[in-house]
């Protein structure tokens, strides 16, 4: 259960948009983000990293031939 704040903390809106929240809690949420500019600023930027990050690729492994690039140089 979320606890009687004035805001929810990141890490409270970052369960919220991954859906993480039980549904009292995310009906808390929702209605403080209805009432809140700062708090909705703060989701909507959080909801436009996700978004732009899903678009990254999933990998960060470097490509097969990087050792053997390094060891010709």
């Amino acid at each position: 259960m979320i606890e009687n704040r004035e805001h929810p903390d990141f890490e409270i809106l970052s369960d919220h948009l991954d859906g993480y929240l039980s549904g009292p809690d995310a009906a808390v949420v929702s209605e403080h983000l209805l009432l809140c500019d700062s708090c909705a600023a703060t989701y909507n930027a959080l909801a436009d990293l996700v978004t732009s990050a899903s678009g990254l690729e999933h990998s960060v492994a470097p490509p097969d031939d990087l050792w053997t690039e390094l060891r010709k140089s």
